[in-house]
């Protein structure tokens, strides 16, 4: 005979908090480039403003090579030649300051998880250099580049932390919970940046773009929540235990979760040299 089934055999949606997160990051960046290419004054100033502001944004790259372990000799060929007017004919310094900064991200060579890591360092980090007092007329204008540049580079150190999150696949619950801290340490800091407006007669398109920056990076700060949080849940926990004396690798693991699955990740992570007598001392170990 024939019965009803209860339980419903159609597919559920669901969304993908991840690709949510990484497309919001686009977005966020994009907005971020736009804020900074409408204030970043370059035209019409003085060739030593202009030098004094290029000058600002290799100083601001090069610490995030040095934080990132990137490539240093990617400041010359990436930003161009020795002067700041080389920059005045880009669209957007903004998109072309991301793509050197996201070069730099490519080249460390770490794991998702410790590039995001990295990533929240730099948008914790100060960059603005002290102008000089004796530049005149000028000093406004550096400041206000400074400022600009500053801004700039940690938004986008914010996009690219969030980016590497949401690929990255954490080793361990508390690994994925530090992500989460540190993202939402450096979300913090990046929300109290202050919009740089230079002039009134760009007040309106500034403020317009910073309220569209703002609920973008509201948005991108939920969705990559919610992915750190669905990383933690699949994620193994990781516990420290003392063996009671001296045992093979493969025994200790099968004492400790039943089967020996796990016996490599438990040599690879302590590092043990002898892995057939595993000393008396505390290890980690993984239990799902």
């Amino acid at each position: 005979f024939f019965c009803r089934d209860t339980e419903p055999n159609s597919p559920a949606a669901s969304v993908n908090q991840g690709l949510r997160a990484r497309l919001e990051a686009g977005t966020a960046g994009l907005l971020a480039c736009d804020s900074f290419d409408s204030v970043l004054r370059l035209a019409g100033q003085a060739e030593w403003a202009v030098s004094q502001t290029y000058s600002l944004i290799v100083d601001a790259v090069s610490t995030v090579q040095a934080i990132m372990h990137g490539d240093v000799s990617t400041v010359a060929d990436l930003l161009g030649a020795a002067t700041g007017y080389d920059l005045m004919p880009l669209a957007s310094v903004g998109q072309h300051l991301w793509s050197v900064l996201q070069n730099i991200g490519g080249q460390s060579g770490l794991s998702d998880a410790a590039v995001s890591g990295r990533w929240a360092s730099v948008a914790r980090t100060d960059f603005l250099q002290t102008v000089p007092d004796n530049v005149g007329s000028q000093r406004a204008v550096i400041q206000s580049n400074g400022q600009a540049v500053e801004s700039l580079v940690r938004r986008l150190a914010l996009v690219e932390s969030a980016r590497a999150a949401t690929t990255a696949q954490p080793a361990s619950r508390s690994e994925a919970q530090q992500l989460r801290y540190d993202f939402l340490d450096a979300m913090d800091e990046v929300s109290a940046l202050e919009p740089v407006i230079p002039d009134m007669t760009q007040a309106s398109s500034v403020s317009r773009t910073e309220i569209q920056l703002a609920a973008s990076l509201a948005s991108l700060r939920s969705g990559t929540l919610a992915t750190l949080a669905e990383a933690a849940r699949r994620a193994p926990e990781v516990v420290t235990i003392t063996p009671a004396c001296v045992l093979p690798s493969l025994a200790l693991c099968y004492r400790q979760s039943g089967g020996v699955d796990l016996e490599a990740d438990l040599v690879a992570r302590n590092r043990l040299i002898h892995p057939g007598f595993v000393p008396v001392e505390p290890l980690e170990v993984l239990r799902g």
